[in-house]
């Protein structure tokens, strides 16, 4: 990653502007610039060959001939949140790479550029295989399945033997390919989240009968193959937007001591209605799930997935459900309360989703203001853009878990 520079006129007040672009992975990194002087916003982007050059678009105004006559300098990275007044490399953030290596660490730095990098190699070569098999999958598909399989899976592991050999090997392909990324943020916290669940799921466990009768009757339902759809899909959404993502998983990559420099950072993006949608879209869709988590952790208690018992510690519930399909009925808040009985998935859920943030970017009138860089939200503190990725990101470690429940239901439906 190398930046180019370019002499731009402000196409309001006429004042010229180095624009610092850092270049990204992507051929065309859209990006936009704030003027220093009449604070309107330009959209444009760098698009980048893949050799030596790249070339600027703007949506208004103009290159400039020579920098000579620039008064003002804007540092933009489209994958790096940046000091936004940084002129040079000797200025505190003059580099935006090098700024995040001191802040994260030299090795963990090096491990984000490698795990992504590598990420984006087999999401080059092998995502629509992917999206294929998931396809044939979802579909029950078996023959196109298997034939399909044999570009991602070891010689020796390509016979399925039992149908839910094929559900195993989907999901372990998703986990292979997303943990590695997901781990970089030190936490964790899709794996123990599915460590904790698979746990439950054990014969030696007091009501392993009536958990296996509780995936069985589960796993043909018009809901569960609905939720198990969309939790894919939304996978797949998180993939096309990848490159807006992951500077917000730097920010969750950060010391808690560095937390704060979040908010003075600038991304210089726009892609707050893409994230706003995925992320509304991901905290419903999970929510849904939680009818099987609660169902399952009912069964294993008491034998009864229909049978509700207060988890200790909670005193706030408003109403105990009759039985699963009137929890279905419950708002998502409440739904929530439930996870006390799954203490992993209890300390973990808030960080992953955000219901004040699910509400607030779920009204019309929250936006993404350009020239301040925040998410204004009513009468509620402005949220920075960065911290609104970087919140957006860890959505994936929910995704992954809900779908390891349904995974774990179609497994022991067999059983």
């Amino acid at each position: 990653m190398g930046v180019v520079r370019f002499a731009v006129e402000c196409p309001g007040c006429q004042s010229g502007i180095l624009l610092r672009l850092g270049v990204g992975h992507d051929r065309q990194q859209p990006f936009f610039y704030v003027c220093p002087k009449c604070y309107a916003a330009t959209r444009g982007a760098l698009v980048w060959s893949g050799g030596a050059t790249t070339s600027l678009q703007l949506t208004a105004g103009r290159l400039l001939s020579t920098k000579d006559h620039t008064a003002y300098t804007i540092h933009i990275n489209p994958e790096i949140p940046s000091v936004p007044d940084a002129s040079d490399m000797g200025q505190p953030g003059g580099s935006a790479f090098m700024m995040f290596v001191q802040m994260v660490g030299f090795d963990r730095m090096q491990a984000f550029q490698a795990r992504t990098d590598a990420l984006r190699a087999i999401l080059k070569n092998d995502w629509p295989t992917m999206q294929r098999l998931t396809t044939y999958y979802l579909n029950r598909d078996w023959h196109h399945f298997d034939r399909d399989a044999k570009a991602l899976v070891p010689a020796e592991h390509q016979k399925f033997k039992a149908e839910w050999h094929r559900d195993h090997v989907l999901h372990h392909l998703y986990d292979l390919l997303f943990i590695p990324l997901l781990a970089l943020d030190g936490v964790g916290r899709y794996p123990l989240m599915k460590q904790s669940w698979n746990e439950l799921w054990t014969p030696k466990g007091r009501h392993y009968d009536r958990l296996v009768a509780f995936a069985k009757s589960s796993v043909t339902t018009p809901s569960f193959i609905a939720s198990q759809r969309d939790l894919f899909t939304n996978i797949d959404r998180y993939v096309t937007l990848l490159s807006a993502l992951l500077p917000g998983l730097l920010c969750n990559m950060l010391r808690r001591e560095d937390d704060p420099v979040i908010d003075s950072l600038r991304l210089f993006r726009d892609d707050y209605e893409l994230l706003r949608d995925f992320y509304i879209q991901s905290y419903e869709t999970c929510h849904k799930t939680l009818r099987w988590v609660i169902g399952a952790a009912n069964a294993d208690h008491s034998g009864s997935w229909d049978k509700f018992a207060i988890p200790p510690g909670v005193t706030d519930i408003k109403k105990v459900p009759a039985d699963l399909d009137a929890f279905d009925k419950v708002v998502n808040a409440e739904k929530r309360k439930w996870l006390a009985c799954i203490p992993e998935w209890n300390l973990h859920w808030d960080f992953v989703f955000d219901r004040s943030l699910r509400n607030d970017i779920g009204h019309a009138s929250a936006y993404h203001e350009l020239a301040s860089g925040n998410i204004l939200r009513g009468k509620k503190n402005p949220l920075p853009y960065t911290r609104y990725v970087a919140r957006v990101q860890q959505t994936l470690h929910g995704l992954l878990a809900a779908l390891n429940v349904l995974k774990i239901l179609r497994v022991y439906s067999f059983a």
